[in-house]
Order: C-alpha cells, then sequence, then structure tokens
C-alpha cells in the first residue's frame, strides 16, 4: 500500500526581490509579470495562465476595451463560423456578449518553431442573463510581442448547450 508523502506544516516562502521582476504595473495598466529563475515551460505556462484569467475577467467586467487589447494587431475570434478580427470589432463584440462567468480548464501546451504557443483547453459559460450555459473548447494560437503574450487566434468550440427554462437567480 502507497502512502501519501507528508506535507510539511509550513511550505516554503516564495522570495521575490525588486531584482526577480522584469516587468511591473506600468503607466499604460496591467503588464504581465515575469520572474527570472523560472524555466521557459514555468514562464510560459505562467503568461498564458494570466493571459486566459484576463480574458475572462475582462469580458466578465464588461470591460470590452482590455479585452480586445488581449488580441494581437492582426488578432482574431472565431466563433462557428463567425470571424471577428481587429480591436475595434473585437471591442463592439466584447461589449454585447452577454453578461455571465467564464470558467477556465487548465490548458495544455504545445511551442511552435515561431516561438508561440498552442493552447487548448476546455470552458464553461454560464449566460446571467438567459440561464443558458455553453461549454467546450478554446483553441488558441499565442504570439508573444514586444510587451506581452497576445491571441493571434482564439477559437471557440462549443460542444454543450444547456438551455434553462427559467433565468438564473441574482
Amino acid at each position: 500500500m502507497l502512502t501519501p508523502p507528508k506535507l510539511s506544516a509550513d511550505p516554503p516562502e516564495l522570495e521575490i526581490t525588486s531584482e526577480d521582476i522584469h516587468r511591473i504595473r506600468g503607466e499604460e495598466g496591467e503588464v504581465p509579470v515575469t520572474v527570472s529563475g523560472l524555466t521557459n515551460d514555468d514562464a510560459d505556462l505562467a503568461a498564458v495562465t494570466r493571459l486566459l484569467s484576463d480574458y475572462a475577467r475582462f469580458v466578465d467586467d464588461r470591460d470590452a476595451d482590455a479585452w480586445a487589447d488581449l488580441f494581437g494587431v492582426d488578432g482574431a475570434l472565431v466563433v462557428g463560423d463567425r470571424e471577428i478580427a481587429g480591436k475595434s470589432s473585437l471591442a463592439e463584440f466584447g461589449r454585447r456578449s452577454p453578461r455571465g462567468v467564464h470558467m477556465q480548464g487548465l490548458p495544455s501546451l504545445a511551442r511552435r518553431a515561431d516561438g508561440g504557443l498552442d493552447a487548448i483547453s476546455s470552458f464553461v459559460f454560464l449566460n446571467g442573463t438567459s440561464g443558458e450555459i455553453l461549454a467546450g473548447t478554446y483553441t488558441d494560437h499565442l504570439t508573444y510581442t514586444d510587451h506581452c503574450l497576445q491571441f493571434r487566434l482564439r477559437h471557440i468550440s462549443i460542444r454543450v448547450r444547456l438551455e434553462a427554462s427559467t433565468g438564473l437567480s441574482h
């Protein structure tokens, strides 16, 4: 019989000094933080996690312009057979999106030859207006720019759609 390892009552503290931080909150708003000493895989996972978290947070908070900024200059969002490209079109799409809550699964990552990343992850969206629940996958083509990781292409595949007979209570 295997026994689980004993966990320390006091986990080690992570010490991050000012020299460790390469990018901090700038005058223009939030900028991803990268910390020296992380392996490329750890740094990539941290950058992707931040991007995916910001995607959900910005759209759920109705911050359409910040949400649109997560897409690169040539970034696009594909939902079904519809492609939304360009910052103004993406921001308008974000403004018109239904109120609700996005929940995202952990991504599976693969590095491309050009240095960018491909990611695939599951999601669930709870529509706060209709009570509908959508679930599916995000397939992302991500690119590092001068200052951060951005979506080059996000493809949303809806695999499950549960319609509610009554809306969600608030």
